[in-house]
């Protein structure tokens, strides 16, 4: 994390993005990252992916971590055997530092995070005001941690992508959605909702409250900087 490779950015330089995914760096190589990381989070890039490294129960700490490094906008750990454990260390993770977290995209797809990742993630979206894209299908979060999340839009204002495919359990992540359409014609921005089939996915607001979309943060990155986005 030293020196200054792509420049850009606010602070003078520094890397843009970091991918390390598909490396198998595992627990003992998750744990030292975290201690890096919370050393040096100022210096995080604004991308960072995970993906594929078996973090398992070094999870928490790693994302504690990332989560409050400061010029991080896209976080990717999908695939990573991230899972609710005895204690609720994960969950608080997420209703502690995503509440305030500069995010504006979240992967964490395709891990065995469950109703507890679910509802800390939702108490956190009641008051984070960056994040728009938020992909957490393929987990076991339930009926309950789907409703959860769904119910958390109805204060957050921001969120735009909400993707729960395979959530739920028996394939009810469509009928769920059904039941958030009233919070959906509240909402002040359109919010897509991605469940298991595309023909019942969501995009709704009212005609009044839909607003011409608004550039996104990625565009306003520095050259290139988007590019892996």
């Amino acid at each position: 994390l030293k020196g200054g490779q792509g420049g850009g950015g606010g602070g003078g330089g520094g890397l843009r993005a970091v991918d390390v995914s598909g490396n198998q760096i595992g627990r003992r190589g998750g744990e030292r990252l975290a201690a890096v990381f919370e050393v040096h989070d100022a210096r995080l890039p604004g991308v960072l992916d995970l993906g594929w490294n078996d973090l398992g129960p070094a999870g928490p700490a790693l994302l504690a971590a990332a989560l409050n490094a400061p010029r991080l906008r896209r976080l990717a750990v999908p695939f990573n055997g991230l899972a609710d454990r005895r204690g609720g260390a994960l969950a608080d993770v997420w209703e502690t530092y995503l509440k305030h977290s500069s995010l504006i995209h979240l992967d964490i797809s395709r891990n065995r995070l469950g109703p507890e990742t679910a509802q800390g993630i939702a108490t956190a979206l009641k008051e984070n005001h960056n994040l728009q894209v938020l992909m957490i299908g393929w987990n076991p979060l339930g009926t309950e941690g789907t409703n959860a999340l769904l119910q958390s839009l109805e204060e957050n204002k921001t969120l735009e992508i909400l993707r729960v495919e395979n959530t739920c359990d028996d394939g009810q992540e469509a009928a769920a959605v059904e039941h958030a359409d009233e919070i959906m014609l509240r909402r002040e921005i359109l919010t897509t909702i991605v469940c298991e089939y595309p023909e019942r996915e969501r995009a709704r607001a009212p005609a009044a409250a839909v607003r011409p979309p608004r550039a996104s943060l990625l565009a306003r990155l520095p050259a290139g900087g988007a590019a892996e986005l």
